[in-house]
């Protein structure tokens, strides 16, 4: 089932009343180190968007024992790892927005998973690369890798983080929660975007067959899309969501998460996410029938 509506996204509200404990609190955002090449930029979207809490700063993984405090919230990147019936590993990759519980201040020891409490997350797709090699991965809090994901996440850069920032702030004053399996559509913003030009980031189709022949396997995905789109570099559109521009759409793809694979089309401006949808699939990449329902769904609007 769709709903038409403004409040809904790319973001996992897990604990909203999490959140009303923290509004007058600062946010610290952990970190492995942050003298990572382009770190100024995640640096610069924290300082600018993120405006839900007193402040915002940037810690390190190790100083976290001593800015842990009751009132404020933390940032940090995370993963579990789950062990299926055949044996098989199976690792999620997200953005947790946390608080501490309250058992952990009468525990004094090193903070660990189960000292925290979810407010949201965020889920971040990985590269194959990552998933075959998962026993190389520290368990712990956070894994050991810079915040850009040293490599290891598709499509996440700064400008992704702005609107989900922007969106994850959206829904924490809204008051809901809300899942990656609830299927949405903004039937407003997708008429919009059918006059516009929908951006496809080159990370959502990559895959051997991309770089075989790039030409014959865009025309695979977007051959029946009657609408305006272009496939383009992950520079190219951060420089679009830099530049603030009305009207700007991107597509976003997310595999391996904890609701399958997940389609998300982004304002770029407002960082509202105006379309998503999700699906079990034992497909790890994006299939040409993986966009069939949005395409379906912008044929079905009148102008």
């Amino acid at each position: 089932m769709f709903m038409s509506t403004s409040m809904y996204g790319q973001v996992k509200i897990i604990n909203i009343d999490a959140f009303k404990k923290i509004k007058s609190g600062h946010t610290h955002v952990i970190e492995f180190k942050w003298d990572f090449k382009g770190s100024e930029k995640f640096f610069a979207v924290f300082k600018k968007y993120w405006k839900i809490t007193k402040s915002v700063d940037f810690i390190k993984a190790v100083n976290l024992r001593k800015n842990l405090k009751h009132g404020d919230s933390y940032f940090s990147l995370e993963h579990y790892i789950e062990v299926n019936e055949k044996g098989d590993s199976l690792v999620y990759f997200y953005l947790n927005y946390w608080i501490l519980t309250d058992n952990f201040y009468k525990r004094r020891v090193e903070v660990s998973l189960i000292d925290e409490k979810p407010i949201a997350q965020i889920p971040l797709a990985v590269d194959t690369m990552v998933l075959k090699n998962v026993g190389k991965i520290q368990n712990g809090v956070y894994p050991r890798f810079d915040f850009d994901g040293n490599g290891y996440f598709t499509n996440w850069y700064a400008g992704i983080l702005k609107n989900n920032l922007l969106e994850l702030q959206r829904l924490l004053k809204a008051g809901k929660t809300f899942d990656l399996s609830d299927n949405i559509a903004n039937i407003a913003e997708l008429k919009k975007m059918k006059k516009a030009l929908l951006y496809c980031p080159e990370e959502n189709l990559m895959n051997k067959n991309f770089l075989k022949d790039r030409n014959e396997y865009e025309n695979l995905f977007f051959g029946n899309y009657k609408y305006r789109y272009k496939v383009v570099s992950n520079k190219i559109l951060e420089e679009k969501i830099a530049a603030g521009y009305d009207n700007t759409y991107y597509l976003l793809f997310y595999h391996n998460t904890t609701s399958g694979k997940v389609i998300a089309v982004v304002n770029a401006l407002s960082g509202e996410t105006i379309y998503l949808y999700h699906k079990e699939s034992p497909s790890f990449y994006l299939q040409p029938y993986d966009l069939k329902d949005l395409f379906d769904k912008l044929d079905q609007l009148s102008d």
